[in-house]
């Protein structure tokens, strides 16, 4: 019974922390917002996503890797 309980209350954490990351997520640019999506969301890879949106692998990963710092930035003001 404990266990479940366990369970249940780890569970609820890890959906208040999405709902978290998915609403800082909305702030960002929609540049940042569709490379992070498609990449942690869809499980794309770099070339699927480069392919996709008409981008160079440089200029995707340099928009994931700003993403994420804006991501991380918004994260730690909650």
């Amino acid at each position: 019974m404990e266990q479940d309980r366990e369970a249940m209350e780890s569970e609820l954490q890890q959906h208040e922390q999405f709902v978290k990351v998915l609403g800082a997520l909305k702030t960002l640019p929609e540049k940042h917002q569709e490379v992070i999506a498609l990449r942690y969301f869809e499980g794309k890879n770099n070339r699927e996503i480069a392919e996709i949106l008409n981008l160079n692998e440089g200029t995707l990963k340099s928009l994931l890797s700003r993403g994420l710092e804006k991501l991380r930035e918004k994260c730690n003001q909650f």
